[in-house]
């Protein structure tokens, strides 16, 4: 069959994909520019109700103009489970509203709907489109420069304030609207894809290499922990699913001295940001915000243990809030039966991303960033957020589900390739 490797899809619906994605990098601090000390900012409002009305636009066009969207049968498996999923959660969410609203705060339920569907299932929906490997290509490619446009913005922002003497950020780095976690997983994302592009932009080595040495700077200087983390997590796989043993060896002695050394410098460089006390407290009795996630930790289990095959409450019951662990949360809010639909979507995911993979003679291929990205982002899950709020996550299964490297509309399809 002969392929061409044109774009499925238009440049403007992949810059639409990879601005909410990663816009709000870029919004925030030219949103604290723009309105400092404002509670409500209309840059980041107008934000949220572009990215929602272009949601809109995208899911007409795909049920009444465009109609032809394939998927093979890998990636509508994982695409029904993803739908499913949401199917208990909204269940639960229903539930709870009716029958357990005593134990809600009033803004919880408003919280999770406007978080839930319209900040991330509406957009969600829109994504369901084919792409192949241009396509891929291209949106990592806008992708990374948005998220290098918005760190920088925010490090240069948080440098002038502390250079001026009106920072009031405390020890970790952040910007009024752009909290330490988000800076922390932002910076680490930008950090993975320069890696990823790397390998297929041998020519922009230099600048990637930048790029990636920006992202490492932003996840120190957050002293976002769960970012850091994710992120060593992902290089070690990267590495034992490549690497010889010699390699491994390197890396293993490499690693904890170059993250110790970029801490140590840190600390010198940024004296206002206490990195050094901060890694070091990681997790320990002093770490209130540690200590605090553990008791909401097993506040969590405690509730799945009393309800454990349909769950029990979408909020732990002490602390009115979701714990920091969406594993916990899922078994906390839908038990048993819920997790067991997330973990049949993720085998489902890898399963369709190792399929891309086999697919695509070249091993440099752009389905490298959604793998790493999934990746991090199922690791991040781990240490903070709440499942509904996951929008990367979400949005990068639904460009997985969807996606075939060789595969364009503009030609015969194969045989395995469904219309749906």
């Amino acid at each position: 069959m002969k392929c061409d490797m044109r774009a499925n899809n238009s440049n403007l619906f992949l810059f639409y994909v990879a601005f909410a994605l990663f816009g709000y990098c870029l919004i925030a601090p030219i949103a604290e520019i723009v309105s400092p000390n404002s509670e409500f900012s209309p840059i980041t409002i107008l934000y949220r109700m572009a990215v929602l009305g272009g949601a809109l636009v995208f899911i007409y066009q795909m049920f009444f103009i465009n109609r032809k969207t394939y998927i093979d049968t890998r990636g509508k498996h994982a695409f029904l489970l993803l739908l499913f999923f949401w199917f208990i959660y909204t269940c639960r969410l229903i539930f709870d509203a009716m029958f357990q609203e005593h134990l809600l705060d009033d803004n919880t339920i408003s919280s999770y709907v406007t978080l839930g569907y319209f900040i991330v299932f509406i957009p969600l929906i829109s994504l369901a489109r084919s792409y192949n490997e241009i396509d891929l290509e291209y949106l990592f490619h806008i992708s990374f420069y948005i998220l290098l446009f918005g760190v920088v913005f925010t490090l240069s922002i948080s440098a002038f304030q502390i250079l001026n003497g009106s920072w009031e950020g405390g020890q970790r780095l952040s910007s009024e609207r752009l909290n330490p976690i988000s800076l922390g997983r932002y910076s680490a994302v930008l950090f993975i894809l320069g890696f990823g592009l790397m390998k297929i932009q041998h020519k922009k080595r230099l600048f990637l290499v930048t790029g990636m040495l920006i992202g490492l700077i932003g996840v120190l200087l957050s002293g976002s922990r769960g970012a850091f983390v994710s992120l060593i997590l992902v290089l070690i796989v990267t590495i034992l699913s490549k690497a010889s043993f010699k390699k491994i060896l390197w890396f293993s002695l490499l690693l904890p001295l170059s993250a110790a050394m970029g801490i140590f410098l840190m600390s010198i460089l940024v004296p206002e940001i206490d990195v050094i006390d901060n890694y070091l407290a990681m997790g320990g009795k002093d770490d209130q915000s540690a200590q605090i996630r553990y008791q909401m930790y097993n506040g969590a289990l405690e509730q799945f243990y009393n309800n454990p095959i349909f769950g029990d409450l979408i909020i732990e019951r002490e602390y009115k809030f979701y714990p920091h662990n969406q594993v916990l949360e899922i078994l906390m809010a839908t038990g048993i039966i819920g997790l067991l639909v997330f973990t049949t979507l993720n085998v489902f995911v890898f399963r369709k991303l190792k399929c891309l993979k086999n697919r695509n003679t070249n091993d440099e291929s752009a389905s490298i960033f959604l793998k790493y990205c999934v990746l991090f982002y199922i690791f991040a899950g781990m240490f903070t957020g709440t499942i509904l709020g996951a929008l990367e996550y979400w949005y990068l299964v639904v460009i997985i589900c969807f996606s075939s490297m060789k595969f364009s509309l503009l030609v015969n399809t194969p045989s395995k390739i469904s219309e749906i």
